[in-house]
């Protein structure tokens, strides 16, 4: 799987209803190899509008991914060092923009704790905390 991808979860009874779907792209792995998707992030929007009714307000899915490839590890091993049967399956093209988005993201300049608070007025101490604690 990669890429821009599709999950339907169905409800298997007297009608296989569609309850809701997730759809990601597989670069947003997060470091752990998994996906969290609350309500919100889920589809159709009336899931997320169903005050309770169908799933609780606070319903998480949580969706783990196997490793690949036991040499390379997606957040820490460069691109230029991948091995060979990774380079394979990702494909010169895919590699070739990984190369562009790190040298786009590699000029660019994060903004530090301070200007970050003047750009997000009202935001609570625990929040803060809790942002510059994640690996990114």
């Amino acid at each position: 799987m990669r890429g821009d991808t599709k999950i339907v979860f169905i409800h298997q009874g007297f009608s296989d209803q569609v309850l809701f779907r997730i759809m990601f792209n597989t670069a947003f792995i997060q470091n752990g190899n998994y996906i969290k998707a609350g309500k919100m992030e889920l589809s159709p929007e009336d899931i997320r509008k169903d005050k309770g009714k169908i799933l609780p307000a606070d319903f998480v899915v949580y969706i783990k991914f196997e490793d690949f490839c036991e040499k390379c590890n997606p957040h820490t091993t460069e691109i230029e060092d991948l091995c060979s049967v990774c380079k394979a399956e990702l494909g010169e093209k895919t590699i070739e923009q990984w190369k562009e988005v790190k040298e786009i993201t590699d000029k660019h300049s994060f903004p530090d704790l301070k200007q970050g608070r003047q750009m997000l007025p009202g935001i609570e101490e625990a929040h803060y905390s809790d942002l510059l604690s994640r690996k990114l």
